[in-house]
């Protein structure tokens, strides 16, 4: 196995429902980015509206690590994952017959400061067993690592759930609904 695939096991298929009259499988992705360290920190993210291409940003410090946890509900195998045009070495934390987990680390080392008014659009790219990807678009910002200020200003992120189906045989997985859940209480600051 190569340093950036993940763990292999057997695939467990979702729910069915027709698309297009074809048999399509169905399951729940949940994202969830946490700032490494002895005790992770939330990420933080904020309304932007219309004025860039996504509705809402993502405020990352420059480097730093990030802890990447994807879950999969029921499960799936993730054979690959890649955020922003990098392949991620990842590891399959727990299974059994209603989830998936995996986790994985993203550095920020060497990426450069967003300037005023500029969000980047970072790709993040899941590679599926027996065929297909998910493709989604995180916008960021990206400020200095000691900025708390800045970074640390807006709505605390708990997850991002994205509702997927997938017609076998078809290249990417078809989100159906996106869904950005906020921590419900005051997180650590960092």
């Amino acid at each position: 196995m190569s340093a950036n695939s993940c763990t292999n096991l057997n695939p467990v298929p979702g729910s069915f429902k027709l698309i297009g009259g074809n048999k399509a499988l169905q399951w729940k992705v949940t994202l969830s980015i946490r700032k490494e360290g002895t005790d992770p920190c939330v990420v933080y993210m904020k309304q932007d509206g219309h004025r860039f291409k996504l509705p809402r940003t993502l405020k990352l410090s420059v480097d730093t690590s990030y802890r990447v946890d994807i879950s999969f509900k029921p499960p799936q195998t993730m054979m690959n994952l890649q955020v922003q045009n990098q392949d991620l070495e990842c590891a399959e934390k727990s299974r059994d017959s209603t989830a998936s987990a995996y986790s994985a680390f993203y550095p920020t080392f060497g990426i450069p400061v967003s300037k005023n008014g500029v969000r980047h659009d970072i790709p993040l790219v899941i590679q599926l067993s027996g065929g297909g990807s998910l493709v989604v678009s995180l916008q960021v910002k990206f400020y200095k690592a000691q900025d708390e200020k800045h970074s640390e200003w807006g709505s605390s992120l708990h997850c991002i759930e994205y509702e997927c189906s997938y017609i076998p045989g078809a290249e990417r997985v078809i989100v159906t609904k996106e869904t950005y859940r906020l921590t419900n209480s005051k997180p650590r600051l960092c």
